[in-house]
């Protein structure tokens, strides 16, 4: 019987596997330059972190050619495998930027309240309704369980991706346990952890944990029905499931068909290139396939259309913006080369090297080397031509799975060039090539940082209610550090992007929590927000309309009166009153905004005339909590009591949270001897919120002239 010969360990191979996505990361870290995000890992870890491990994959390869490359008799290989399963388990990523995380979390956090839940959105019939299934059922079951065994109880939002991503890893490494053994069991539960998409075990907040792990089964399957070691049903299988966690994998349909058609002896003897399949032949037919989607994509008229799934080759003009992140866009064609950066670098590597000397050489392997090079061509263009909507550096996720066709592609060509063991070295090296990469989505603030570099770099260039949407799960991010600078600074980003009048409303909230210990903050915000709002009035006076996608005329008159009004409350009126009177003549045909006017004269002591003007603002529409105080005040103060307290009432049934009104309505009825049961409710509501602070103490006071001290 004759044996196959192997050629010896390619140490030269496994050197450039390991040396030149080093020398990339090392120039991605002295050179920081913001579009190689493919390799930019080590450039948000601490010095002496980022040193160590960009070390890490050198000393390795010196160790294993030190001991003639044998892992299974040392305990790095359990070091390794420790370092690959452990952490999913252990330490899951604690953010939620890419993708629909910002939209999927919200969704948990209304089930955890009172149980309702966008289904449409949770399910995701549209591409992944196995995955949304698995997220739902996990979602309702975890806390069921954490009832009865307390430490499983959900503690954040993030729970069901968690617990998804878990019975995703468990179901991987069941099936690798099952199939394989020895170092073949070591080399592919170290792929595992491999690739980029090693984030997907690690409670990665999106749908494509259980693609991900299904593709990864069905790789192995399909190469173990190829080789002869299976039947051929659990590929069929894990494809269909595949499928159903995400219509993506149909990307890997040419990959099906070919190995279907070398398990059927019939095809084989119809149709030539079936007969003796190799590296060549699955080359020929990836070109093919990329032939015809290419074809298809011309044709049919994807090159410019507004396709959520096939990205256009012409910019797209909507009334959100402009999508200049285009097929052949230079942000595009660089952000290609970044994801196989990011995803298995060793192993691309690896690939080439072998498919190009295998080629040179006539070389050209079997039918499992035919189907890894299908596959490969097949899910890189689809790659090349998905729409990613966000850019490539926000949508990678997505497309991770290209990293485990990549890896399990050249662990096979190690496995079969040489032997078992070259194969384990390289699954070793890309172990740890992507240790930066985990570590790094294991610190929230270095992840923070690096998803705001990430998106400056596309947010011009896609439509702006897709930057908004990463901006405010990065906004969500700094509330929950107690980060207001932060917060201010991504809002004031916003409203840049797209005007929309609750960033605005939002960013005045923000800045009066400043203007005590910052008040030049809340000053250039002001100022910040007044200039924007002139341009846009401007634009639509310029364009003879009301309204824009984002904000109107009337919207703009109101968010001017609102912040002309806090800024004459703090004194930073002087600098911006010329502006407010030129919005006015464009908002308002010059007449003033009333609830200033009103703000005016109550200053200067006319308070029958101040309340007319607040009178005016309400009948436009307008109010604010401060306003009504003031209108209440006003009227006190001209002898109107009967008014006054009517306006209070109204005041605090339109503003129920706002603790003054309650508590300066109590303390007139407490003064005038009337409606005692409603200041003592009135009272105690602010006592019992310590709302308004300030006035607590007197709160109780009130409360215990009224007898109703406890």
């Amino acid at each position: 019987m004759k044996t196959r010969q192997l050629a010896p360990v390619p140490w030269t191979l496994l050197g450039s596997a390991l040396l030149i996505p080093l020398v990339i990361q090392f120039a991605a870290l002295v050179v920081p330059i913001d579009r190689l995000w493919g390799a930019d890992a080590l450039r948000y870890l601490p010095g002496m972190v980022a040193w160590s491990m960009a070390l890490l994959p050198f000393v390795l390869y010196l160790v294993l050619r030190g001991m003639d490359i044998d892992p299974l008799r040392t305990p790095l290989a359990l070091l390794l495998l420790l370092l690959v399963l452990a952490p999913p388990v252990l330490w899951p990523v604690q953010t939620y930027f890419y993708g629909d995380g910002g939209l999927l979390i919200p969704q948990v956090h209304r089930f955890s309240i009172d149980g309702s839940f966008d289904a449409e959105l949770m399910l995701n019939l549209k591409s992944s309704p196995l995955a949304g299934g698995l997220i739902l059922l996990a979602m309702k079951s975890a806390p069921v369980i954490g009832k009865s065994i307390a430490f499983l109880m959900p503690e954040d939002a993030l729970y069901p991706f968690r617990w998804v991503s878990l019975l995703c890893l468990a179901a991987a490494v069941t099936y690798i346990f099952r199939v394989s053994h020895g170092r073949q069991r070591l080399t592919l539960l170290l792929a595992l952890g491999g690739s980029a998409g090693v984030l997907m075990y690690s409670g990665h907040v999106e749908f494509y944990a259980p693609v991900f792990a299904a593709i990864t089964v069905y790789l192995i399957a399909a190469e173990r029905a190829l080789s002869g070691k299976s039947a051929l049903w659990p590929a069929l299988l894990s494809f269909a499931l595949a499928v159903a966690a995400h219509y993506m994998s149909l990307a890997l349909l040419p990959s099906l068909l070919l190995l279907v058609g070398l398990r059927s002896e019939p095809l084989r003897r119809r149709l030539r290139p079936l007969r003796h399949p190799d590296l060549k032949t699955g080359l020929l037919a990836g070109l093919l396939v990329l032939a015809g989607w290419t074809a298809v994509y011309f044709l049919a008229g994807f090159a410019d259309s507004a396709s959520r799934v096939v990205m256009p080759a012409v910019a797209q003009k909507s009334a959100a913006g402009i999508q200049s992140y285009t097929l052949f866009s230079p942000w595009h064609l660089v952000d290609v080369l970044n994801l196989f950066l990011l995803l298995a670098p060793g192993a691309l590597v690896a690939l080439l090297w072998i498919w190009i000397s295998d080629l040179r050489r006539k070389k050209t392997g079997d039918s499992v080397e035919a189907f890894h090079a299908l596959n490969v061509a097949a899910f890189a263009g689809f790659a090349f031509f998905a729409n990613a909507s966000l850019g490539l550096a926000r949508d990678w996720d997505l497309l991770s799975p290209l990293g485990i066709v990549l890896l399990l592609a050249a662990l096979s060509a190690m496995r079969r060039r040489y032997d078992e063991r070259a194969a384990v070295a390289l699954a070793m090296i890309s172990v740890l090539l992507m240790l930066p990469w985990t570590q790094l989505h294991r610190d929230a603030e270095a992840t923070a940082d690096r998803f705001t570099r990430i998106m400056e770099l596309d947010d011009a260039h896609i439509y702006g209610d897709y930057a908004l949407s990463g901006y405010d799960a990065l906004r969500k991010y700094r509330h929950r550090a107690g980060d207001l600078q932060g917060e201010i600074a991504l809002t004031r980003h916003m409203i840049a992007i797209l005007d929309y009048p609750q960033h605005y409303r939002e960013l005045c909230g923000m800045t009066q929590l400043l203007h005590a210990t910052d008040p030049d903050v809340t000053r250039k915000a002001k100022q910040f927000m007044i200039r924007r709002l002139h341009l846009r009035a401007l634009m639509l006076k310029h364009q003879r309309s009301d309204r824009d996608y984002s904000i109107s005329m009337q919207e703009i008159d109101s968010l001017v009166q609102a912040i002309g009004y806090l800024a004459l409350g703090h004194g930073t009126y002087d600098g911006m009153a010329f502006e407010l009177r030129s919005i006015a003549g464009i908002t308002r045909d010059s007449s003033g905004f009333p609830a200033i006017e009103g703000l005016v004269l109550y200053q200067k002591g006319a308070y029958a005339e101040a309340a007319e003007r607040f009178a005016n603002a309400t009948e436009e529409g307008f109010s604010t909590p401060n306003m009504y105080l003031l209108f209440g005040n006003a009227l006190a103060l001209s002898q109107q009591y009967s008014a006054s307290l009517s306006r209070f009432e109204e005041g605090v049934r339109r503003y129920p949270d706002d603790g003054m009104l309650r508590f300066t309505l109590g303390k007139y009825y407490v003064r005038a001897r009337i409606q005692t049961q409603r200041a003592v409710e009135l009272l105690r509501w602010c006592v019992a919120r310590g709302n308004p602070a300030p006035h607590v103490d007197e709160a109780r006071e009130l409360l215990g002239e009224l007898g109703a001290g406890k």
